[in-house]
């Protein structure tokens, strides 16, 4: 993960897709087929009217340190998100995800293996990490039976601006 960088706005981070990390990946598909779908289906049965729909769109380990602290507050790519916590909250000062409508300083801590969920367009970002380093895997989620026009709204869009 050293060697990548994901941008997040004005700011970067280390990271890879866990694609190319074959325990890690056989490690989540396990967890998605035993605990993850189903609890973001009982979350969201509004959204997810079968855990069955769900797929798993991008997912990615991100390593958060002095050089790469933090992200700005942003929304997530898929119709559900998922934060899992990676490492001891001892390996790292500061970090924390926050909500926007929580306000900044009001910071969800997790230890390794908490997570949150949310839809994917709740706006949130990754409090500046001080010192150490912090681990997470971030999961996006899309739906089979489904278009998502907002989705792919937004993409459209960040590619425009992108081309100027």
């Amino acid at each position: 993960v050293d060697d990548n960088i994901f941008p997040s706005g004005k700011y970067r981070l280390g990271g890879d897709w866990i694609t190319k990390m074959g325990p890690t990946r056989e490690w989540f598909n396990y967890l998605l087929r035993t605990k993850i779908f189903a609890n973001l289906a009982a979350s969201f049965p509004q959204i997810i009217t079968n855990a069955s729909t769900l797929r798993a769109h991008s997912v990615a380990l991100l390593k958060y340190n002095a050089s790469h602290p933090q992200t700005d507050t942003h929304v997530d790519n898929g119709i559900v998100a998922l934060t899992i916590a990676m490492s001891p909250q001892s390996d790292y000062t500061g970090g924390g995800t926050f909500f926007e409508h929580l306000g900044e300083n009001d910071l969800i801590q997790m230890d390794v293996g908490h997570a949150t969920w949310r839809p994917g367009s709740v706006r949130h970002g990754g409090h500046r990490v001080i010192s150490g380093e912090r681990f997470i895997l971030g999961a996006f989620f899309l739906l089979s039976d489904r278009v998502e026009h907002v989705r792919r709204l937004k993409n459209r869009g960040a590619d425009k601006r992108a081309a100027g």
